[in-house]
């Protein structure tokens, strides 16, 4: 779990009716487990060996949840999206992301045999359709990071070597094109706000005049001598402040049963 999680696959696909390119779509996470709260560092890499511009890229947080009872039910939903830019032709992109790990149960229920939870980061590309899938693990204790050693670090090893300087009928025939590296935008994120998910983040809550003194979208919250809730009023009330400073629900101690 304390390793990073890699994964790539190479697509042969066709395009202009004449023509052929590759695809190599490489994705790593810098571990195999996580805990809620936690930040699931992400980084893609696209080689695109063709004359065409891709669709977007897509990282989603799935998860597969089966139930067992007559038979296998499976539910498989997207818990987080964050969607970038396609890479233009004869491009080598990096795409460097995170997924903020939302409140979530853990892949394993202790106790439980019914229900199993399964969870995974999938790459995939729009245009050609290509993708992986990365499966990850999330619990309730973190796991430290180790250190890559030299001998285990990522690197990214190129599929074809080719000369610097082909030969003019070489390249026709080949179609070779060389290469650029770029960095893809990040378009959109669908992640939740980290306080919806993240345990014991507090933020400094900011009222304006109008939010303080009411105004016609919101009604005014008003206390009337002896309630014990509050309510809500619709036009210009006066709100009239309760002889105590507590709102305390009503005593039934003293009450009798229903008849």
């Amino acid at each position: 779990l304390q390793q990073p999680n890699t994964m790539s696959i190479t697509k042969k696909f066709n395009y202009k009716l004449v023509k052929s390119g590759n695809i190599i779509l490489t994705a790593t996470s810098d571990l195999k487990g996580y805990i809620v709260g936690q930040a699931i560092q992400l980084r893609t890499d696209i080689e695109n060996k063709s004359g065409r511009d891709t669709g977007a890229v897509v990282a989603s947080l799935l998860q597969k949840v089966a139930y067992k009872s007559k038979r296998w039910i499976y539910d498989l939903r997207t818990i987080a999206e964050v969607e970038g830019s396609g890479v233009k032709a004869w491009k080598h992109a990096e795409w460097k992301e995170q997924i903020l790990v939302p409140a979530l149960p853990q892949s394993i229920l202790q106790g439980c045999s019914l229900i199993h939870i399964d969870y995974y980061i999938q790459v995939s590309l729009k245009s050609p359709e290509v993708s992986v899938t990365l499966p990850i693990y999330i619990g309730n204790i973190a796991v430290n990071r180790v250190p890559l050693s030299p001998s285990r670090s990522i690197q990214h090893i190129p599929s074809v070597v080719v000369p610097s300087a082909p030969p003019e009928e070489e390249e026709a025939a080949s179609g070779y094109h060389p290469m650029d590296n770029v960095s893809i935008p990040t378009k959109s994120h669908s992640q939740q706000q980290p306080f919806s998910y993240a345990p014991g983040l507090s933020f400094q809550e900011i009222r304006t005049d109008s939010e303080q003194t009411g105004s016609p979208n919101h009604p005014t919250l008003c206390l009337s001598t002896g309630a014990t809730v509050p309510y809500y009023a619709e036009g210009n009330v006066v709100p009239v402040p309760t002889a105590s400073s507590l709102i305390l629900p009503p005593e039934y101690s003293t009450w009798g049963y229903p008849y």
